[in-house]
């Protein structure tokens, strides 16, 4: 029996994705929202002209091969990073139209929590913002029920399941956040290389079924 081209092709391609998996590789994921929050003396609803119920999108890609450091923090683990790239875009509508606010996401700091720690609720928590003060945009993952985490083993959260909340927000002073925004949707985007095979073998599969036709 004459095994299809377009069968060898992709099994050697899957071949070699999974001779390469045993290396950690970066994790892109994509995120929508709205603002829930916003300080209305602040910055961003008085200059940026951001209001509650405005919608965002964003992005983020972190590497686990980036962690330059780890250590215990107040009841949890500390992951630095030598950086990660992220951005959010926040369609503000206080000036009467809609005008998209690019910000980057910059914190190096990853803050994982199994069932809290002694300075925030005894929660589960992931966080990119560990140090009260810091004014950046922050991402926050937390679950109320203390079921998401069992470990403080490094992650990166690709979807929402698990989580009362996802959330993204900027803290302008300790204890004081200016805007706070909830996540409805987070997806990630698949590695190309992924995406590869997958429009290969639909690709086959519609080979085949036109050659039976």
């Amino acid at each position: 029996m004459r095994i299809p081209r377009w069968l060898i092709c992709t099994a050697a391609l899957l071949a070699f994705g999974f001779s390469t998996s045993a290396s950690a590789v970066p994790v892109e994921v994509e995120f929508s929202g709205i603002i829930t929050q916003i300080d209305p003396t602040g910055f961003f609803y008085n200059t940026e002209g951001i209001r509650p119920g405005d919608g965002f999108t964003g992005t983020y890609t972190i590497d686990e091969d980036d962690i330059i450091s780890s250590g215990p923090l107040a009841g949890g683990t500390r992951y630095t990073l030598s950086g990660y790239e992220g951005e959010a875009t926040i369609f503000a509508s206080g000036s009467g139209v809609t005008v998209p606010q690019t910000y980057l996401l910059e914190e190096k700091n990853i803050s994982i929590f199994d069932n809290g720690g002694t300075f925030i609720a005894p929660f589960d928590w992931w966080l990119t913002l560990d140090t009260p003060g810091n004014t950046s945009f922050a991402l926050q993952f937390v679950d109320q029920t203390r079921t998401k985490l069992s470990n403080e083993d490094f992650f990166v959260p690709d979807t929402l399941d698990g989580w009362t909340a996802g959330q993204l927000y900027w803290r302008e002073a300790a204890g004081v956040e200016d805007m706070q925004a909830t996540m409805l949707s987070l997806v990630v985007i698949p590695e190309p290389s992924t995406a590869l095979l997958m429009a290969l073998g639909l690709g086959g599969l519609a080979m085949r079924r036109s050659r039976r036709a």
